[in-house]
């Protein structure tokens, strides 16, 4: 998820953690590090794009790097609190905090190379957006509370873990429910994969919407879908982009094309204009949406002429 959202699971541990790690203000300013130390991968953006999108959420997100977390911020608050918090204890909550990162991270549609390096397969249950306001707000409460009613900050604690279950379970229900309605209409489809809608803002805030693509050999139908009111509206026909087409070899020349194809799990493409779009149906059913993830490339009579850009040329889609 986003990094405010992590940054306040951080706190929502540290807040639930013994009396003498949350009274400690060096476990307070480590903690807020070590809810982020994941995301030290943002910094490859400085080599480049490319490198970028082969290496995050990759090995600094894998379960086998959480021992090593918890030991680095454990041993930096140590050494602030000049040795008066309990290093063990410390390193356990430190590495609980990390856990949750990557727990966040999991049920986004981004998903994140778990098991790294021993496998560069990224896993997502595909479940919530990257940014989720109705997990922000109850942990933002928690925050609030710890601060200003420390008395209750466990209290409260367990309440708002309780909610967060609860909507945990509303967003499987919707998600589920969805695949089910579009399942009894697209019978025929070969599998089916759903995700959050983040089409615009406004689907965006409703944990009731998903987005279900139904995929028939290399074709793939993308729905957006409100299982309560059981409604359906098609967004669209799309053509799966793989290695059977006869563009695959000349995107993936490119090392950006390689790196983002690596990482997508419904690549898509589409011929504009003068223009190759390539794009992921995981996060758009519309190629030039605000908050779509999409490539293009130049064309010339009709083959790639130039390196990929995330910037949209002026080309009309529809």
């Amino acid at each position: 998820m986003d990094n405010i959202a992590h940054t306040l699971s951080g706190l929502a541990v540290r807040d639930v953690s013994p009396k003498n790690l949350y009274n400690s203000k060096p476990f307070f300013w480590v903690a807020l590090v070590i809810a982020n130390i994941p995301d030290i991968d943002i910094f490859a953006w400085f080599r480049g794009q490319e490198f970028y999108f082969n290496v995050h959420r990759g090995i600094t997100h894998s379960v086998f790097l959480i021992p090593f977390w918890g030991l680095l911020g454990a041993g930096a608050a140590y050494f602030i609190s000049k040795k008066s918090l309990p290093f063990l204890k410390t390193w356990l909550w430190y590495s609980i905090i990390v856990v949750v990162h990557i727990f966040l991270d999991w049920i986004t549609s981004y998903g994140t190379e778990i098991f790294a390096p021993l496998t560069n397969k990224t896993y997502s249950a595909h479940l919530f957006p990257i940014v989720d306001i109705w997990v922000i707000l109850p942990m933002l409460a928690l925050v609030i509370i710890g601060r200003f009613f420390s008395k209750y900050r466990q209290q409260a604690a367990l309440v708002i873990i309780a909610l967060l279950v609860l909507y945990t379970g509303f967003r499987i229900t919707m998600k589920f429910g969805a695949e089910r309605m579009i399942r009894r209409e697209r019978a025929e489809a070969e599998w089916i994969m759903s995700f959050a809608d983040t089409q615009s803002w406004r689907t965006w805030i409703n944990p009731s919407l998903y987005r279900v693509v139904a995929v028939k050999g290399d074709s793939a139908f993308s729905y957006a879908v409100a299982p309560i009111g059981s409604k359906i509206a098609e967004q669209g026909r799309f053509d799966l982009f793989d290695s059977t087409d006869g563009q695959w070899s000349s995107v993936v020349e490119y090392e950006l094309g390689y790196a983002f194809l690596r990482r997508s799990n419904l690549p898509i493409r589409m011929f504009r204009g003068d223009s190759l779009f390539v794009s992921d149906l995981r996060y758009t059913a519309d190629f030039d949406n605000w908050g779509s993830l999409t490539l293009f490339y130049p064309l010339k009579n009709g083959e790639i002429a130039g390196a990929p850009e995330f910037l949209r040329p002026e080309v009309e889609l529809r």
